[in-house]
């Protein structure tokens, strides 16, 4: 809560019009005016500022504009508004006392944030709302940061070199990790190294007695944060010198029953079926949460209300032999991979709807070649492609599988695939879903549940 938006405005360096006011919130819609909401007029391939009448008839309190409106509402001047949306939230992020913890990452960063707030369950958590995590969305999120919440939890994401380093010096993390290092937008990152430089941005605001959260199973953030100056709290599915250590773990359809250290106490805790690959990802929400100094056994419980987020490896029984999954919200390279694993550890008939991948650059048939290789190995039953034509060539011809097949229209994959269901209704089976955002992959996940649920 912005107690005073005049003030505020004043130490940004900004122009100020109109009487004082407090702000709650902050828009970029119109339409998505809520209680007490400094409406920001973004020129992009609209214009903003032609919005106001809609904003303020909405609800609007005060403006954030280019120039002066002749309308009786305080409104903050800035000949660029995002920019001063930047200014707004740097100088507001100095007064905020409480605890903030910031992640980025190639995948599962948005699904480590929300573990980390239900850890964080009877606290008050302010934290990213959806995937709200971009140049514009983080200083939104530090502006709607109220003073008297116990923990704030902010995501920042990237597509362009820079888009890190922006956020972090708004953010100025107390504690920060890296979910992983990915290839995921290679189109504008071009290589790994340069998703590890861009990444790296949000630790190095660190302060010296902040915390980084480390995945010592990832191939390059460890020696990244080597040269750190700030605490580390190290985590792993298997490197014994890891500070958060997974020991063993048992799983049902339901539950994985799992066992770790932490410094040199055991623990034991529960967290939902919702994929292998969430057992790191919880590791790396439980460091977090331990670097604000909350001990293990006040928060461990909290892992059985973990959930997965809708298209994030979401999880449903239709018929009592057919368990769907729907993982649609997006394909990196590391997710597609997490997607077969799971499957190969499943016993049952084994499904994989794949769209190809995405802002890959020009890594992107070798990583497609890579793909074909997971699925030769895997052993899956059936195998169903949609995409690119030219990068799902590199799929068939490393798989050289008759099961594995490629499909140009949604129709016949779906008709495929629901004949190939209808025969396999004996065994126990499962389907996994997976594809990039632009692919709508959605939309086979709705055919089966028409179809078949």
């Amino acid at each position: 809560m912005i107690k005073s938006l005049k003030q505020l405005a004043i130490q940004a360096g900004l122009e100020y019009i109109g009487e004082d006011i407090l702000i709650q919130t902050v828009a970029i819609n119109s339409n998505e005016i809520k209680q007490d909401a400094l409406f920001v007029a973004i020129v992009a391939s609209r214009d903003g500022h032609e919005f106001i009448p809609s904003a303020i008839e909405n609800g609007a309190k005060a403006l954030l504009v280019s120039k002066k409106q002749d309308l009786d509402i305080p409104q903050v001047v800035c000949a660029n508004t995002i920019k001063g949306l930047r200014a707004l939230a740097k100088e507001y992020r100095k007064s905020l006392k409480m605890p903030i913890i910031s992640l980025t990452g190639s995948c599962g960063k948005t699904t480590v944030k929300e573990m980390i707030v239900t850890l964080l369950s009877g606290k008050k958590v302010h934290f990213t709302q959806g995937n709200f995590n971009n140049y514009l969305g983080v200083p939104m999120t530090i502006l709607e940061t109220s003073q008297d919440v116990d923990f704030a939890v902010v995501e920042a994401g990237t597509n362009v070199g820079g888009e890190i380093k922006a956020a972090a010096d708004i953010i100025q993390p107390d504690i920060a990790m890296i979910t992983n290092v990915g290839a995921s937008h290679l189109e504008n990152l071009k290589t790994l190294d340069g998703v590890m430089i861009e990444k790296g941005e949000l630790l190095k605001a660190l302060p010296s007695h902040g915390y980084c959260v480390v995945n010592l199973d990832d191939e390059r953030i460890p020696t990244y944060v080597n040269k750190l100056d700030c605490h580390k709290i190290t985590c792993s599915m298997s490197n014994k010198s890891a500070d958060i250590l997974l020991l063993d773990y048992q799983v049902s359809s339901e539950y994985y029953d799992v066992k770790v250290r932490i410094f040199d106490k055991e623990y034991n805790y529960k967290l939902p079926n919702i994929g292998k690959h969430n057992l790191l990802n919880s590791i790396l929400a439980i460091a977090s949460v331990v670097a604000t100094g909350i001990e293990p056994a006040e928060f461990l419980s909290n892992t059985q209300k973990i959930k997965s987020y809708k298209g994030r490896f979401t999880s449903e029984k239709i018929t009592d032999k057919l368990t769907l999954v729907d993982d649609t919200y997006n394909a990196s390279v590391a997710a597609m991979k997490a997607a077969v694993d799971d499957l190969t550890d499943f016993q049952g008939k084994k499904i994989l709807v794949a769209s190809s991948m995405r802002e890959l650059g020009d890594e992107a048939e070798n990583y497609h070649r890579q793909m074909g290789q997971w699925l030769k190995q895997a052993n899956l039953d059936r195998v169903y492609l949609f995409g690119d034509s030219q990068l799902m060539s590199c799929v068939l011809k490393q798989a050289n599988d008759h099961r594995v097949s490629y499909y140009e229209s949604k129709e016949n994959l779906n008709n495929d695939l629901l004949n190939f269901i209808k025969k396999s209704q004996l065994s126990e089976a499962k389907i996994i879903v997976k594809g990039a955002r632009s692919y709508k992959m959605e939309e086979v996940v709705a055919f089966i549940k028409q179809n078949i649920g």
